[in-house]
């Protein structure tokens, strides 16, 4: 913050980037009700993330032509801004331990004397960073591929998100509380020790897209979920879960009294892990792991499909590149974080290499 070149604006609002004679020479922001523009000599550098970035390039009208034309946006350069979003998606098999061994349950969690000791020396339950192990799992549904097609986290702690998990979850329904392991008010979950197993797919078919609702920069954009829209996302979520249905039941785990929470769907046929009765549960359960990627594809200059090259310039407009998630083609088989760092560290490089 000392630096003579860095000066950051604070609860400031992005509207759109300037872009004159098809170079980016600035950008225009809101601050409180003023409306402020900000100019450049050499680059801007959009770092909205894989919802917002594109959002900002297609009010700047940079983004499908059609699509602009419908909201009265002039088409500056005519990219598939907006498709491709892609995002790795979850479920859950939880299960009950033995009381004496030492796992969390929420009440552990609010307990003073935990808090305490954590406090102290940081040791103690509260010391486990929650999701104690990784696999990284291919399922054998594609034989073609060589990389993992899942993601499997375990977690020491039944109860993973608070008292309105149920309602998270999108379990509306209090007569479906039961189906779940719930009881109506959740002091018997926040009690139980136990333990989350959550398998991720990692690269979904289905691809989501995001559009503008307006114009107005503040209205956020409309993103048509296409998840679990092809059946291959499903059957690669049910082998998650019958894999960790396996890894229960394993000698490790059955010493410290693992049971399983073996959910049947109302109306399915079959046991809890037949194909009917796990596509029911997955497509009421499933939620997506943050992990949004793809808006505004890196491609060569060949690729129709991309939207900034290899450099992360955006084609057909100077001056301006894409430096976040939004770039990648496709998603990691793993965790986004490390990948972002890298984009953000590369990005740094081809700005200075530009000079």
């Amino acid at each position: 913050m000392t630096r003579d070149n860095l000066h950051v604006i604070t609860n400031a609002y992005v509207n759109k980037i300037l872009i004159e004679d098809k170079k980016a020479v600035g950008v225009e922001y809101s601050l409180g009700e003023k409306h402020e523009t900000v100019r450049c000599t050499k680059e801007v550098a959009l770092c909205g993330g894989t919802v917002k970035s594109p959002q900002i390039l297609m009010l700047s009208g940079i983004g499908p032509r059609s699509h602009l034309k419908s909201l009265g946006i002039e088409c500056i350069a005519d990219l598939p801004v907006g498709k491709n979003l892609q995002n790795h998606m979850s479920c859950q098999l939880k299960g009950h331990t033995n009381d004496e061994i030492d796992v969390l349950s929420v009440n552990d969690a609010m307990d003073p004397k935990y808090q305490e000791q954590y406090d102290l020396d940081q040791t103690g339950l509260l010391s486990s960073n929650v999701i104690e192990s990784v696999a990284f799992i291919q399922t054998g549904l594609e034989k073609d591929i060589e990389w993992p097609d899942l993601q499997l986290f375990t977690l020491p702690m039944y109860y993973t998100s608070g008292p309105d998990e149920p309602t998270i979850l999108g379990i509306k329904s209090k007569d479906l509380y039961p189906v779940f392991g719930y009881d109506d008010n959740q002091t018997d979950a926040m009690a139980h020790k136990g333990f989350t197993m959550l398998p991720f797919m990692l690269h979904p078919k289905s691809v989501v897209e995001i559009t503008l609702a307006s114009t107005d920069p503040k209205e956020p954009p409309i993103i048509d979920p296409h998840y679990l829209e092809d059946p291959h996302d499903v059957k690669v979520l049910a082998e998650g879960l019958r894999f960790s249905k396996r890894l229960a039941e394993t000698g490790a785990m059955k010493a410290i009294g693992a049971q399983t929470i073996d959910i049947m769907m109302p109306g399915a046929s079959g046991d809890a892990y037949s194909d009917e009765n796990l596509e029911k549960y997955i497509r009421h359960i499933a939620t997506t792991a943050y992990h949004q990627v793809g808006t505004c594809k890196m491609g060569s200059n060949d690729d129709v499909t991309a939207v900034v090259d290899p450099k992360m310039r955006v084609r057909g407009i100077k001056g301006l590149r894409v430096i976040d998630a939004s770039i990648m083609p496709h998603l990691t088989s793993g965790n986004t974080n490390a990948p972002c760092i890298m984009i953000g560290e590369r990005g740094a490089d081809f700005i200075k290499s530009s000079r």
